[in-house]
């Protein structure tokens, strides 16, 4: 782990104390543990100006949670770097966002996740449309040469790729929007909560690990067990419970 940003009231590290700034907007309400950030979609961003991504440009794994209250993009829940839009000559060593089904710059509400090289070449994952306004577990995980998306623990795209993200330094870290200094922010509207970003690629099994310890508006993993003539055969499934 190299940062941790809850949102507890505040956008302060807890892990590595590299502590960000809010915009005034920005307010703090109930998330999926303790407070999360909200954003208006509008202007609200926390900005990590001092954040070292030099480890990262290798294996690494950024993860949040999310509840949009604004729909369409493009919107960014996190970025390193200063590439949010498609085809620009600038490094990002990460993002998170939602565009539209054939650009992360677009209008849409499809997940993205990715990178770009120092030439502005993309490196971008594609993942479901997400239409809803629940509380959902968003990660990106780069492992080696090849990079996935995962939804609620689940892994929902993926793919391999040649070369690695280009220097972002002195570049900042944003939580909520895109660069705050580029011309094109793409505000996300909505909670964000429990911004974690590790040095190393986790597993499968951590992710799944992270998104069943929350149980987010409902959600629950129900393992059923039963014996049958001395044998004991096992299930267990997702079950979602909505008021």
């Amino acid at each position: 782990l190299v940062g941790w940003w809850p949102g507890d009231g505040n956008a302060e590290d807890v892990f590595a104390g590299q502590n960000g700034i809010a915009s005034p907007g920005v307010v703090y309400s109930s998330g999926v543990f303790g407070q999360a950030f909200r954003f208006d979609g509008d202007d609200d961003f926390v900005v990590i100006e001092d954040f070292d991504a030099s480890g990262l440009r290798g294996d690494m794994t950024v993860h949040l949670w999310a509840k949009r209250a604004t729909l369409g993009g493009p919107a960014v829940m996190v970025v390193k770097g200063a590439g949010v839009v498609a085809n620009i000559d600038v490094p990002t060593t990460f993002v998170l966002k939602f565009g539209s089904e054939r650009s992360p710059g677009g209008d849409g509400n499809y997940l993205w996740g990715g990178f770009e090289h120092s030439n502005g070449s993309d490196v971008f994952l594609v993942g479901p449309e997400i239409t809803d306004s629940l509380v959902h577990h968003y990660a990106y995980v780069r492992a080696g040469n090849s990079h996935k998306l995962y939804l609620d623990g689940v892994n929902v795209a993926s793919d391999s790729f040649v070369g690695l993200p280009g220097s972002t330094s002195g570049l900042a870290l944003v939580i909520g929007a895109g660069p705050t200094h580029g011309p094109n922010r793409q505000p996300f509207g909505g909670m964000i909560d429990e911004v974690q970003i590790f040095d190393r690629a986790l597993t499968e099994a951590e992710i799944e690990e992270i998104f069943m310890a929350a149980n987010p508006d409902g959600r629950y993993r129900v393992t059923v067990a039963a014996k049958y003539k001395g044998v004991e055969r096992t299930a267990s499934v997702e079950v979602v419970i909505q008021n």
